[in-house]
């Protein structure tokens, strides 16, 4: 599983807009092999601009609402347990492809609060792969999901950089 993080503080830089390009190319590259992963974005933004984008942006008549408060990403992680299959979906990215990358719904008041509710958990800074570890193991689906571009706005280590993501 490769893992691709864009990390930075400050807005209006192009974390969202870098995340859904190369998510999109790498489902393209993906499709091109014999035996092709899917890509999953995850987007750890509370404004959730990653998401809305992917979804049609809200100015498509192809918009898909992945902004819920049922069976949501920021409820999953935050209460600790694995990602499943009702929680993942298809974006529309890339356009005119089979193959597409792959979204967690969400919920922006959750998103909000997330960073002060993985703070009171033990490791704050290995949720997100414990969460994603449990999903490989406990649904066959989400096993072979690689590699995944995450776009992360909020460092959860209270300012230093670690990365535990890293094979």
């Amino acid at each position: 599983m490769a893992i691709i993080s864009l990390i930075n503080r400050k807005g209006g830089v192009g974390k969202s807009t870098i995340s859904i390009n190369l998510a999109a190319g790498l489902a393209i590259y993906e499709s091109r092999k014999a035996t092709h992963k899917p890509v999953l974005l995850i987007d750890m933004d509370d404004q959730l601009s990653a998401t809305i984008s992917a979804m049609g942006g809200g100015l498509d008549d192809q918009f898909v609402p992945m902004i819920t408060a049922e069976n949501n990403f920021p409820t999953a992680l935050g209460n600790g347990y694995g990602a499943s299959d009702n929680i993942i979906s298809d974006s529309l990215l890339p356009r005119k492809r089979s193959e597409k990358v792959r979204l967690f719904r969400t919920n922006k008041t959750r998103m909000e609060g997330l960073e002060a509710a993985l703070k009171t958990r033990e490791d704050p800074a290995f949720q997100l792969t414990y969460f994603l570890n449990l999903s490989k193991t406990s649904t066959p689906t989400s096993s072979s999901t690689t590699p995944i571009s995450r776009h992360c706005a909020h460092e959860l280590t209270g300012g230093k950089h670690t990365c535990p993501y890293s094979d």
